[in-house]
């Protein structure tokens, strides 16, 4: 089985593919990888491993059919027989739809239909979901709508951060393709079509979502600095500057008297700062001053001499 894998971005999914390959969990050959980007990590990972690259940008042509035509060239110049895409950020168009009818294949880090879309694991950090997965689906017109193959479901601890969940799922994702891959091919596996009414759609995060409103609850403030780590990072003003937060935890502590939200409370033996709409407070572990490098909260108060009394704001 003869396989081309599409990728934009760091090509995780690729990474795990490629090693399965070399371990000879998979029966296939990773043939060929299409990029969309000049600079895709990627890349980098498929020339250690020797495998060619074809890159190949959308701006550069007429048409997507007249780009996808050159494509379909390749593929078939390699007798691909079937299209991984890994953190590929484009819809498939109808040259190639038509060509590899069911045998694009699309790992997803989600449990469709919940979170399809382009920031699966960040919204579903944000919204505090407790258990997320990956899906296996073939690929349709639609952004995540095609027909489901299998999932596994994985637990979110607590304190992970977008970032940690992402390389996670990565590996669940490969593996889990690894094991629907072949069975499909065989006619082993029943494609299941999706509800498309319980869809939540995951949109890609603006800077400005990144921005913490304190009038929020501790609990929603934690999930919203997971969610934005390592892109773009929460952030909040100090002192007229920017300062983003990469580490949170709910504290066990409780605020004793009303303070305005994002009052710090107290800086020993941790920093905690009061928030809207619970008597939780949220202790920051990590930030950073704009233009300088991230530091514990210990750093942070002894080279800002903070006070407690001090606010972030808005």
């Amino acid at each position: 089985m003869n396989l081309a894998v599409f990728a934009s971005g760091n090509g995780s999914n690729f990474e795990a593919i490629v090693q399965a390959e070399k371990k000879g969990t998979i029966d296939g050959t990773v043939k060929l990888l299409v990029c969309d980007k000049k600079d895709a990590y990627a890349i980098k990972r498929a020339e250690e491993h020797q495998i060619p690259v074809f890159v190949i940008q959308p701006k550069e042509y007429a048409s997507k059919a007249n780009y996808e035509a050159i494509i379909l060239e390749k593929l078939e110049s390699l007798n691909i027989d079937y299209i991984i895409l890994a953190g590929y950020m484009r819809l498939i168009g109808e040259t190639l739809l038509h060509a590899y009818k069911n045998r694009i294949l699309n790992i997803h880090p989600s449990l469709l239909p919940s979170f399809p879309g382009l920031d699966a694991i960040g919204q579903a950090i944000k919204a505090g979901v407790k258990v997320t997965g990956v899906t296996v689906h073939y690929v349709d017109e639609g952004m995540d709508t095609g027909d489901i193959l299998s999932q596994e479901e994985v637990a979110i601890p607590p304190d992970m951060t977008a970032g940690e969940l992402e390389k996670l799922l990565a590996e669940r994702g490969a593996d889990l393709l690894l094991r629907t891959i072949h069975p499909y091919a065989e006619g082993r596996i029943t494609p299941q079509p999706q509800d498309h009414e319980l869809a939540t759609y995951a949109p890609r995060v603006s800077t400005e979502q990144a921005r913490i409103n304190w009038m929020r609850p501790a609990t929603e403030i934690h999930n919203q600095v997971r969610a934005f780590n390592p892109r773009p990072g929460a952030f909040t003003t100090l002192r007229g500057e920017s300062v983003k937060i990469w580490r949170t935890t709910v504290s066990g502590r409780e605020l004793e008297h009303d303070q305005p939200p994002g009052t710090i409370i107290e800086l020993q033996p941790e920093l905690l700062v009061c928030c809207g709409g619970s008597p939780q407070l949220l202790s920051i572990q990590e930030l950073q001053v704009a233009n300088r490098s991230s530091v514990s909260a210990r750093e942070f108060i002894n080279g800002m001499r903070l006070v407690v009394g001090e606010r972030f704001l808005q």
